[in-house]
């Protein structure tokens, strides 16, 4: 209970409804990878305006396809 919230619990809805309604994805050995290919790029895509959405997500698959040559990027 909170009592700048009017004493609401702040996380009942969340634990009691939020978090078991939740759907998820399964995860996949890639997701280390797209992850870290993500963080590391993230930076330059924030500091270049130059590069768009488009162009961001070729650079990202370009990325993520040196990385796991295996997967299946789509």
């Amino acid at each position: 209970m909170d009592k700048f919230f009017g004493g609401q619990s702040l996380v009942k809805y969340y634990i009691e409804e939020a978090a078991p309604n939740a759907k998820t994805m399964p995860q996949t050995k890639y997701d280390a990878i797209i992850n870290d290919v993500f963080q590391a790029l993230t930076p330059k895509f924030m500091s270049d305006s130059s590069i768009d959405s488009a162009k961001a997500l070729e650079l990202f698959k370009e990325e993520v396809s040196l990385k796991a040559p295996e997967a299946q990027i789509q």
